[in-house]
C-alpha cells in the first residue's frame, strides 16, 4: 500500500468538527470515511444522527436500523478519517481536482495516510465501546479495514461488490466481532450488486439476535 498519492497536500487546512455519535447503550459501532460537512447543512456527529432532516439520517435509521428491529440507542457511530477539509470539500472532489480522477483506489490511497496517522482513535474507540457488531459503510472504508486487519486473512473478501450481504467473524483489538459491511443508499441498487439489501438486512438482525441486542 502506497503511503499516499500526497500526504502534505492539505497540512494546515485540516479542522476536527465532527463528533461521535454514542447512543445510550452502543453495541453496534458503524464506521464511515470522513467526516465531510456541507454549507448547507452543518452537521456535529458522524453519520449526522443528531440531524433527522438529514437523507443519511433517514437511511441509516429507517431504511436500516428500524427494518433491522434496532434502534439507535444501540449505535456508536464515528468516521476512520477525523478531519474535515476546508470549504466542506469531499474527498472525492479533492482527488478528481488533483488527480483527474476519483475512482476508489484513488480515493483509497489519497485518504491512506490521514487514515494512518489518526487510527489510533480508531483503536481506542474499538477497545472502549467493545462493539459485538462493525458495520463499515462503502468500498473505501471496507478496503481501509481490510488492508489495517489483514482482514482478507480472516476471510473477507476485499471488494464491497462481494462482501456486501454478508456476515464474517473476524478479530479486531483482541475482540471478536461480527463484521457486516454496506453500501451507501446511493449504491444500494447498482446494477453490479445484484440484491443483497435484504440479505444485509437479515445479517444484521441475526447478528443482533445472537448477540443479546434484540430479544
Amino acid at each position: 500500500m502506497r503511503e499516499g498519492l500526497n500526504a502534505d497536500l492539505f497540512q494546515g487546512d485540516l479542522q476536527l468538527d465532527i463528533k461521535p455519535f454514542i447512543g445510550i447503550a452502543p453495541a453496534i459501532m458503524i464506521a464511515g470515511l470522513n467526516p465531510t460537512t456541507s454549507a448547507d447543512y452543518p452537521v456535529q456527529h458522524a453519520f449526522a444522527l443528531k440531524s433527522p432532516e438529514l437523507p443519511l439520517y433517514d437511511y441509516i435509521v429507517h431504511d436500516i436500523l428500524r427494518t433491522a428491529g434496532l434502534t439507535l440507542d444501540a449505535i456508536y457511530a464515528t468516521n476512520l478519517v477525523k478531519c474535515t477539509f476546508s470549504g466542506h470539500r469531499h474527498p472525492r472532489g479533492i482527488c478528481l481536482e488533483q488527480y483527474g480522477r476519483a475512482d476508489d483506489d484513488t480515493v483509497e490511497n489519497f485518504l491512506y495516510p490521514f487514515f494512518k496517522y489518526c487510527s489510533h482513535y480508531l483503536e481506542e474507540e474499538i477497545r472502549e465501546v467493545k462493539p459485538s457488531i462493525l458495520i463499515c459503510f462503502g468500498q473505501v472504508v471496507h478496503g481501509l479495514m481490510v488492508k489495517k486487519y489483514d482482514l482478507d486473512e480472516q476471510g473477507v473478501e476485499k471488494t464491497m461488490k462481494d462482501a456486501f450481504g454478508k456476515s464474517y467473524r473476524i478479530m479486531v483489538e483482541e475482540r471478536k466481532i461480527a463484521y457486516i459491511p454496506c453500501v451507501y443508499r446511493a449504491e444500494r441498487d447498482a446494477p453490479n450488486l445484484g440484491d443483497p439489501f435484504p440479505r444485509f438486512i437479515q445479517c444484521l438482525k441475526d447478528e443482533a439476535i445472537a448477540s443479546g441486542i434484540i430479544t
